[in-house]
């Protein structure tokens, strides 16, 4: 349904701008478990003849409603060589931004999406735009196809790459804040 709707936006002569937001509105009802009207994200735009600019309305999502903490309870998860604590409870049975009064307009009237440059690298011929930090994935995905040296991979040597790119994350992470460097 989502990509019908961006689809059809096109069809009906709307640009890529118009379609993504198409799709993202559909989202909201076609998949409400994963995504909704105060959920965080990037968007990555490339405007003909304008440099691109990646929006960043992740860490800023106006989500400050009450305090459910007390509504969450941790539980491991053993991975094997890595263990991961989710949080479970009645805080965790709906999207939060979609339930009433989690989102009030004094949280809309302060709200800011941060536009911001996006970190570039090359990957063989290509260019590749991605997150900048504050955000550290787009450094890790940087060092992961740096890894593979732009040639065409099997799935073992993208898994291979993977691993490496793991053991190097604690490094890049400072106090919880991705170094500035880029990849490479």
């Amino acid at each position: 349904m989502t990509v019908a709707a961006g689809v059809t936006m096109l069809q009906r002569g709307g640009n890529a701008f118009d379609a993504a937001i198409a799709a993202l509105a559909v989202s909201f009802i076609a998949e409400p478990l994963l995504t909704s009207p105060g959920g965080g994200g990037f968007l990555l735009a490339a405007p003909a003849g304008a440099e691109p600019c990646l929006y960043d309305f992740f860490a800023q999502t106006p989500l400050v409603g009450p305090d459910l903490s007390a509504e969450f309870y941790p539980v491991g998860v053993d991975f094997g060589p890595t263990t991961q604590e989710f949080h479970i409870g009645r805080g965790a049975i709906a999207v939060l931004g979609v339930l009433c009064g989690l989102v009030t307009v004094a949280d809309c009237q302060v709200y800011r999406v941060e536009p911001r440059s996006p970190l570039r690298f090359g990957c063989g011929a290509w260019e590749v735009l991605t997150n900048p930090p504050p955000s550290g994935g787009g450094v890790l995905i940087g060092i992961s196809l740096d890894q593979l040296q732009g040639q065409a991979a099997t799935m073992a040597d993208l898994v291979r790459a993977l691993i490496r790119t793991e053991a190097v994350r604690p490094q890049l992470l400072n106090g919880g804040e991705p170094l500035t460097s880029s990849p490479g």
